[in-house]
């Protein structure tokens, strides 16, 4: 009797540890999606000299290539330092991402702030977990109006 009641305690242990690490292992496939797709859009903010309607493109070319999410409506806070220049939604393809504007004083330099989200599917708990994942692009000179 001692044995059995042993190992019902060990399968307890076993399955717990299974679903520890398969929420380990889809959390780090979440977290590497989202900085994916926080690279790609850095990458063309900066290929396209700043967030323009160039760059809004490729940005939803490439999110709707990557399978990323998508929402209704965003609901992006403010950055200290940043002015909000787009919060992904309706009017950008849908797409649930975040992008501040820096403009440095006094010069003609910008810096843009992006932050996507970790999305995580929790069945038990019933929603999801969203966590952001932010990054900046490096410093772009700004040549024309267009990108003010």
């Amino acid at each position: 009797m001692k044995q059995s009641f042993g190992s019902i305690y060990m399968f307890n242990f076993i399955i717990f540890f299974i679903v520890i690490v398969f929420a380990f292992i889809m959390g780090i496939i979440s977290y590497n999606r989202a900085f994916k797709v926080n690279s790609r859009i850095i990458n063309e903010i900066e290929t396209h000299e700043g967030y323009n309607r160039y760059a809004i493109e490729e940005i939803n070319r490439v999110l709707g290539n990557l399978g990323y999410r998508t929402i209704e409506e965003s609901n992006c806070g403010q950055r200290n330092g940043y002015e909000l220049v787009t919060d992904g939604g309706i009017d950008n393809g849908g797409y649930d991402y975040c992008i501040y504007r820096k403009q440095e004083a006094g010069t003609a330099y910008v810096t843009y702030l992006v932050t996507t989200y970790i999305y995580m599917d929790v069945p038990i708990v019933g929603d999801h977990l969203k966590l952001p994942v932010s990054s900046h692009t490096n410093r772009i000179y700004i040549f024309s109006e267009e990108n003010k």
